[in-house]
């Protein structure tokens, strides 16, 4: 890496921490700056020829007014004279513009449609009402340290939150909107002294949880009333798995090789698949138990350009290519079965997909990427942006935006939710149940019952494990690579004690299904928003997109949060988390982009200045600078860990080791979320991009819980401060044996240490919570 002066130059290494050039080992980034060092362009260069380029202009006080991605298509964006973003003008001219009180607060959004959502607050500055274009309203009620301790739906359901003395949440009670006295549910939930989760008891089922020293979950027990099942896991010392032992009693182990790549899974009564080789970080070369090969490749910006898969016998099985755009949409997809070709418009929407198997498909959209058209199907909404009619097919809601009643025809198809919004219970047009669902208490869902006859599901850090019967013997297991994205890419399948390999696409998605001697037992190609065509039904599969669980019973796919119809492209509630669009899948992009969680985010900003493509290592290092060149931060830490005869040199370099790993690759998988591209809501004026969606190692820490039980719940740390966030409250646990009480002004000590690295953030608070 070459380091430049102040004035940009390159001769001096020594005196600006700016690169202006970083070597990876397939392609170079040339990254230039202004006067005042702020990032204007980073140019890919992948040879002497080629070369991508995103650029940025910016106003007087240094807030981004427009990117121009590696195609040329510009979003900009206006802000008032407080430096409040006020306007947000995309690619094919949609404007979004935001108002705000005297308090910063955001107050309305106008979406480009012409829909206004609008904001109120109290005198803390805790939201405590929305208002949605149609009119609905949601409600919000705070104790004195800021927590949420209720929630109004639209309809008039309630959900109250209890916390204890250090604001972690111990029991959450729903009510029906006719009497807010008796609750029809209660979650009791509780910690260890560092804060993870190790029960909770919903009155259905119950779970407890088991950590080491380090903060790594042991193990997870849960009680589903009818049986009781149970996994744990085993770490090397640098805080990679190295077991993974599941409810069947089955000691998956993993190897790594000296650079901490996956080098071997073993599993008993199946065999090895080993990673044989690999290109920079990615698996060049994978070895399957039997013999099965695939072999990946991959371009200087490590997209997949092909992907083979041999039988033991060195046959074809699997022969994929692709073609990428600058802005990373795939072009074109070459398969066994022939050319499929990819369209899109200035906002990466796909607008026409051409299939050698199946219909072609054309889509038009309208500002919000809600469907106009689909193939000559027409679409149209409220200002909700609920759909309304699609074709011949009509679709009612109820108060809080749940899809509750769809009729095609003849054919009326009747949905239900619980207080807590989840489907439930689906019916047909006379009453007759077609299939039951019940939930934990973080969405995810446990059981279905289809004509009688009850499903469990159970659940690991990487999704999806197995399913039961109502005397808990396994039907099917599933098994991935530790640390997956939840339910993603799948490794395997048992049934019946015999293993399946997945072969899946460059999403995730599975496309065959292979037994060990390499013989093809499901198989299925896709219209481009998942609905699938299954040619080969030999073992049966249910596993579709990205975190998908595919429904026969329904035609839905079951996301975690929401259900998925493939044939729309759209959920059947609205998005947990808010979104400008409530209901439309993936930007109405799925050819590039998976949801895993059932979470849509539309609405994203980044700040250049703090890049998204930085590694691990690089937000590490960020963070220990912020904290070393910070005096009052370097003083607050030796205050505490004085203690303990300690002081914070001792962390920051590795000598003192914390559950929260501040050394260790564990930390960023349980709190940046962001690297795996799943973003939530972020403003120039602060550090960089802010993660909102949880991690799938949860629920045992706060961010799923905060997700998952207060779905509109800010979430505003960026990677390196929230690294800092959780360190401060590690430190406050280990030298004082216990979370340390509020800080003068701050919500608690974390918050504390981070205003001191963002004051400008942290003014407002403490002005509104100073006593």
């Amino acid at each position: 890496m070459r380091r430049g002066t102040r004035s940009g130059s390159a001769e001096s290494l020594t005196t600006s921490d700016l690169p202006l050039e970083i070597e990876y080992p397939t392609y170079r980034q040339r990254r230039y700056y202004d006067k005042l060092q702020r990032l204007v362009r980073s140019t890919d260069i992948i040879d002497e020829d080629t070369n991508y380029s995103v650029n940025y202009q910016y106003d007087a006080a240094g807030n981004i007014l427009s990117q121009t991605d590696k195609e040329g298509k510009t979003t900009a964006f206006e802000y008032d004279a407080l430096e409040r973003l006020t306007k947000v003008t995309d690619a094919k001219g949609g404007i979004t513009r935001l108002a705000y009180d005297a308090r910063d607060n955001l107050i309305a959004v106008h979406d480009p449609k012409g829909g206004v959502t609008r904001y109120a607050y109290d005198k803390n500055d805790n939201r405590i009402k929305q208002i949605l274009p149609e009119g609905q309203i949601t409600q919000y009620e705070y104790d004195a340290a800021g927590n949420q301790t209720a929630r109004f739906d639209a309809s008039g359901q309630k959900i109250a939150y209890q916390y204890d003395a250090l604001s972690r949440l111990t029991q959450v009670d729903y009510y029906a909107a006719d009497n807010h006295q008796t609750s029809v549910k209660t979650v009791h939930l509780t910690y260890d002294v560092v804060g993870n989760l190790v029960s909770y008891d919903d009155g259905t089922t119950s779970a407890t949880y088991t950590y080491d020293a380090l903060g790594q979950k042991l193990s997870e027990t849960v009680d589903y009333g009818a049986f009781t099942v149970s996994h744990s896991y085993e770490y090397y010392a640098n805080g990679l798995k190295k077991s993974f032992t599941g409810p069947d009693g089955v000691k998956i182990t993993y190897s790594y090789d000296e650079n901490n790549r996956l080098s071997a899974i073993d599993i008993p009564n199946a065999g090895r698949v080993t990673y044989n080789t690999y290109h920079w970080n990615r698996p060049a070369k994978i070895t399957l138990p039997g013999g099965s090969q695939i072999d990946l490749a991959y371009d200087p910006l490590m997209r997949l350009l092909s992907k083979a898969v041999k039988d033991p016998a060195q046959q074809f099985l699997m022969d994929y290519e692709y073609e990428h755009s600058p802005a990373n949409n795939i072009t074109k997809k070459t398969t066994e079965q022939g050319e499929y070709a990819y369209q899109y418009d200035e906002l990466s929407r796909l607008t026409q997909a051409t299939n050698p198997v199946l219909e072609d498909e054309h889509y038009t959209y309208d500002l919000l990427s809600n469907r106009l058209t689909a193939s000559g199907v027409e679409g149209s909404y409220d200002a909700n942006n609920a759909l309304l009619n699609y074709g011949d097919a009509e679709f009612e809601y109820d108060a809080n935006g749940n899809l509750i009643k769809k009729t095609l025809g003849s054919q009326v198809t009747h949905y239900e939710y619980n207080v807590e919004g989840r489907l439930v219970r689906v019916t047909d047009s006379e009453d007759n149940l077609i299939v039951e669902y019940d939930y934990d208490p973080f969405g995810r869902r446990i059981w279905k019952e289809v004509e009688g006859v009850r499903t469990y599901f159970v659940y690991a850090a990487e999704g999806l494990i197995g399913e039961y019967d109502e005397n808990g013997v396994e039907i099917k297991g599933y098994g991935y690579q530790p640390d997956s994205m939840w339910t993603t890419n799948p490794l395997f399948q048992k049934t019946n004690g015999s293993y399946y390999w997945y072969q899946t696409d460059h999403l995730g998605t599975p496309q065959k299904l292979l037994d060990s001697q390499g013989n093809v037992v499901w198989e299925a190609v896709y219209e481009a928003f998942g609905k699938a065509q299954v040619d080969v039904d030999l073992v049966e599969n249910h596993l579709r997109f990205a975190g998908q669980y595919f429904d026969g019973e329904t035609g839905l796919h079951y996301n975690w949060w929401r259900y998925y119809e493939p044939r729309t492209g759209r959920y059947l509630r609205v998005d947990p988390i808010r979104s400008v669009n409530l209901y439309a899948y993936v930007l109405g992009n799925p050819v590039s982009f998976v949801d895993p969680f059932g979470l849509k985010v539309e609405f994203v900003i980044k700040n250049p200045n703090y890049p998204f493509e930085v590694k691990p290592k690089d937000v590490l290092d960020l963070a220990i600078r912020q904290i070393r060149n910070n005096p009052d931060i370097m003083d607050f830490f030796n205050e505490l860990l004085i203690h303990k005869g300690k002081n914070i040199e001792d962390i920051l370099s590795g000598e003192l080791d914390c559950p929260i790993k501040i050394n260790k690759r564990n930390l960023f998988l349980k709190f940046l979320s962001f690297f795996t591209g799943n973003l939530s809501e972020g403003q120039t004026r602060w550090d960089g991009v802010f993660t909102g969606k949880p991690w799938p190692n949860q629920p045992d820490k706060s961010i799923a819980l905060a997700l998952s039980l207060f779905s509109d719940k800010d979430s505003v740390n960026s990677s390196a401060s929230l690294l800092i966030h959780e360190l401060a409250h590690w430190i406050e646990a280990y030298a004082l044996g216990q979370i340390a009480e509020q800080h003068p002004g701050y919500y608690d000590t974390g918050n504390y240490v981070e205003s001191l690295i963002k004051p400008k953030y942290y003014k407002k608070k403490e002005k509104s919570d100073k006593k």
